[in-house]
């Protein structure tokens, strides 16, 4: 069967991380089971930084908390301590399987990695303020416009 990632280009491999990081955050078990099945069986070639995911203990683990995730959203009570505790599981392991890919960008096309993170250095730098000031003023709102700060 093709490579196909050999043949993505690194926009192609940037939106894979941003693709799985999102997914993970929905049904992290069932994106790992998936993408760890593809590469075991041969369909596509891992990045390096993903090659784990082939191994059969990680497919046997996270088939089986598929499954259980599965039924544990089916019971009251159950679904909600179980969101609650992977509320805190699903964030970092989504980044870890993006990382995973971006880390194979910054290898195989460090310019082009090093464009992206300027890219998301400088939106973050014009998003914080924005982001700041709608808590301001959110916050404001809230408590009867006594802020604190002077508005605008």
């Amino acid at each position: 069967m093709t490579d196909a990632l050999s043949t993505f280009d690194t926009w192609q491999m940037v939106a894979l991380a941003a693709a799985l990081g999102w997914a993970s955050g929905v049904r992290l078990y069932a994106v790992l089971f998936i993408v760890g099945g593809l590469g075991y069986l041969g369909v596509v070639n891992l990045p390096h930084g993903l090659a784990l995911l082939e191994h059969p203990w990680v497919l046997a683990a996270s088939g089986f908390m598929f499954c259980v995730e599965f039924f544990a959203d089916k019971i009251p009570g159950v679904d909600t301590v179980w969101d609650f505790v992977h509320t805190f599981i699903r964030i970092p392991a989504g980044a870890a399987l993006a990382v995973g890919t971006v880390l194979w960008l910054a290898f195989a096309h460090p310019i082009a990695a090093l464009v992206v993170l300027l890219c998301l250095v400088a939106f973050t730098i014009w998003l914080i303020p924005k982001i700041w000031r709608f808590i301001r003023k959110l916050f404001g709102r809230l408590t009867g416009g006594a802020s604190g700060a002077p508005s605008r």
